[in-house]
């Protein structure tokens, strides 16, 4: 297939799409005549793959108008336009494809309007709730709008839960058969410069301090844990507006000597901490989709997390993680009990979660699914 990649970002540029794009151009490349069109003053070049940037220096106007030209220049003869976050690079690839006829399929990331509004406020929500009201800035309004105009203008849309796509289908008004899940693999793994070994009972959680990630119950779940295990540890990783009031709550007091916030970690930072944990787990009330659980998935740590729509997604409850109901700290603690205590258990989940990783997850099986889309469905 000839496909044309349209993405805000690339390496040597952090962030999601960057490495997503570059995983997939190098798998692609062998097979397919890929083109990655990208808002880039330098870039990491990919043997067998053309990469043309569109230089970040030019005004917005002049950077669209130059992005949309080379869409419309690399795409006439493409057999599909795969775009990634629908703002920033879906105008530009649906007003191309005005002019090619060639499909645009989106692959829907994360809700560029609602990034934006939880950068300008102080007061966070989840993408659930954000969907659902339309009392938004101005300047984040303008943004919402450009990506539903994308969005329903996409010949498919890409989404990394079925949550999600229930989710755009209730809210967005996006018809069912144009959304379709496609499981995010995990990230590239990283050589680490030095050793880790294992701590016994040390639990670990990555994730942003906001309300819905209910990190107060796992503070309450050590507290519990403490009684039988005095050397039980909850290092938390991530930073957010709840970390000054977790730190100074009455359930920190409690546990000051079994808790650590690390705030903002470095990406080496998190995979030693990972590493070192007997249990990884995330109590949020609210989650869009698995991606949280797949590097521990790798790592091969066991994984306790709530049972919300999009974490469930991930595993099957006592196959390759235990579940359990959101804000209970008693069952939490217990969860968290039967691995410490238990080996058995412990490898068992951990050869599940590696099958699901395999099966699920798997950057073959992803592409798989990708192709089947741009074959099949257009």
């Amino acid at each position: 297939m000839r496909i044309v990649i349209a993405t805000p970002l690339f390496p040597p540029e952090l962030g999601s799409p960057a490495e997503y794009v570059s995983s997939l151009a190098h798998i692609l490349k062998s097979e397919h005549t890929v083109t990655i069109v990208t808002y880039a003053n330098h870039f990491e070049p990919i043997e067998g793959v053309l990469i043309v940037p569109v230089s970040k220096s030019h005004t917005l106007p002049v950077r669209l108008l130059l992005y949309t030209r080379a869409l419309i220049q690399y795409t006439r003869h493409a057999d599909v336009l795969y775009v990634q976050r629908a703002a920033a690079s879906g105008l530009p690839a649906i007003l191309a494809s005005w002019f090619t006829r060639v499909p645009v399929v989106v692959n829907y990331l994360e809700d560029e309007a609602w990034e934006r509004l939880q950068h300008a406020s102080f007061e966070p929500e989840h993408q659930g709730t954000f969907r659902k009201h339309r009392n938004i800035p101005g300047a984040v309004w303008s943004i919402w709008n450009v990506q539903h105009f994308v969005l329903r203008h996409a010949k498919r849309v890409l989404v990394p839960s079925t949550f999600i796509a229930q989710e755009l289908v209730n809210n967005y008004g996006l018809h069912t058969e144009n959304v379709h899940t496609l499981f995010t693999p995990p990230k590239k793994q990283l050589n680490l410069p030095f050793p880790t070994k294992p701590v016994p009972y040390r639990i670990f959680m990555n994730t942003r301090l906001v309300p819905w990630s209910d990190v107060a119950t796992a503070m309450r779940a050590s507290v519990l844990l403490a009684h039988t295990y005095p050397d039980v540890e909850l290092v938390v990783a991530g930073d957010g507006p709840e970390r000054y009031e977790l730190e100074q709550s009455e359930h920190m007091r409690e546990v000051r000597t079994h808790t650590t916030f690390l705030g903002r970690v470095s990406k080496a930072e998190e995979l030693y901490y990972l590493r070192s944990a007997e249990v990884y787990l995330s109590t949020s009330t609210y989650a869009e989709n698995p991606n949280i659980l797949l590097e521990a998935f790798r790592e091969c740590i066991p994984v306790v997390a709530t049972n919300v729509p999009g974490l469930r997604e991930g595993f099957e409850h006592e196959k390759s993680g235990l579940l359990i109901p959101p804000a209970n700290a008693e069952t939490c603690a217990q969860a968290i009990e039967r691995i410490f205590s238990d080996t058995h258990l412990k490898q068992e989940l951990v050869t599940g979660a590696q099958e699901t990783l395999h099966t699920t997850f798997s950057w073959e099986a992803h592409t798989m699914r990708l192709l089947e889309i741009f074959q099949n469905r257009i």
